[in-house]
Order: C-alpha cells, then sequence, then structure tokens
C-alpha cells in the first residue's frame, strides 16, 4: 500500500496533475462541474461524501459512479477504508488523492511521474474505461486527443522533449556571437 504522504506529494507534480486532466477528459469535464456529477450527467448537492459509498450498481439499478473521476461507490470505499483521514469527504482534494492512490494500484504511478503516457493509459483504462482502448470508449477519445490533453495541461514527457544533441556541433554555427553581446565598462 502506498504511503498517503507519497501520494500527496505525487498529487502535486506537473505530470499526475496533467495526467488526472486525461483522465477526465474521458470520464467528466475540466470545469468545477467535474467534482459534483454523477453518472456524467446530474450535480451532487455537497461533496460531503460518494453518494452511492459502498454500493453496487446492481444495489441501485444503474451506474454508481460520481466526481471528477466517477468513482464507483465500492471503488471509493475501498479507497475510503484505507485511507480514511483524506477521503474521509468527497472534496476535490480527496477524489484527486483517490485517484492517485488508483493510479499507484495499477502500478503506473512511475509511468506518470516519468511521462510515459502511453504506458500509464496502457495500465489505467482497466480503472477508468473511457480512456484510449478502455472497454467503454467509443472511439471519441483517442490516443492523441489524450497526449493534447496531457500537453495542454503542462505534462512533459521524454519524447516529447529535444534531443540533447540533435546534429555534432558545429563551432561555425554554434559559437556565441560575443560580437553581438553588449559590452560592459571595464573598471577604470
Amino acid at each position: 500500500m502506498i504511503l498517503a504522504r507519497t501520494v500527496r506529494e505525487a498529487a502535486s507534480k506537473p505530470n499526475v496533475q496533467a495526467f488526472l486532466r486525461v483522465i477526465r477528459e474521458g470520464e467528466s469535464a475540466q470545469n468545477d462541474r467535474a467534482w459534483y456529477m454523477v453518472n456524467g450527467q446530474a450535480d451532487l448537492a455537497d461533496l460531503s461524501a460518494h453518494p452511492y459509498h459502498g454500493r453496487t450498481t446492481t444495489a441501485v439499478g444503474h451506474s454508481t459512479a460520481a466526481g471528477a473521476f466517477q468513482f464507483l461507490g465500492t471503488t471509493w470505499a475501498e479507497v475510503a477504508q484505507r485511507y480514511p483521514d483524506d477521503c474521509a469527504t468527497f472534496s476535490p482534494q480527496a477524489q484527486v488523492f483517490a485517484a492517485v492512490v488508483k493510479i499507484a494500484d495499477r502500478n503506473a504511478l512511475d509511468d506518470v511521474l516519468a511521462g510515459r503516457v502511453e504506458e500509464a493509459i496502457r495500465k489505467c483504462r482497466q480503472e477508468w474505461t473511457s480512456l484510449p482502448g478502455g472497454d467503454e470508449n467509443s472511439g471519441r477519445y483517442t490516443l492523441a486527443h489524450a497526449l493534447t490533453t496531457y500537453r495542454q495541461y503542462g505534462g512533459a514527457s521524454g519524447s516529447s522533449l529535444p534531443p540533447i544533441s540533435p546534429r555534432p556541433f558545429n563551432p561555425e554555427q554554434d559559437a556565441p556571437d560575443f560580437a553581438a553581446a553588449p559590452t560592459q565598462p571595464q573598471p577604470a
């Protein structure tokens, strides 16, 4: 089980925040309404608790998914039992905490931190089935769209960074132009 302080620290990292936006893109919305969504449509009146905490879909006759990451009632109950202090309510902070826990549970947190988005999506799409390649993905949410969302929200990956040395060093082209630099007055 991942330590709560490790989850909180990971949640503050830009790549994790960007990956959470990738999840939200398929599950709910990018605005503040996402925190209050039930079954992707209706809104909760408050965030004091998950509306279906511990209840299965079969117990209520429809999906028990709620919040920005559309946690099922049973999933929320499991995370809240493991981390009662951090998931005492259904606040945005608690939802983010639980999402990072589920990413870690899918052995994808290191991938997310390192910017290996495609690998993280592959590992997490059973948890969030709207992700590209997931069972409930209608095809509208493509990998290209997910990667664009990731970059839009500040995510970075090794493959998106320019190579350190794209070509051999050429002194005539790459040397700094000292003649163009402003001159500094010399002490007298």
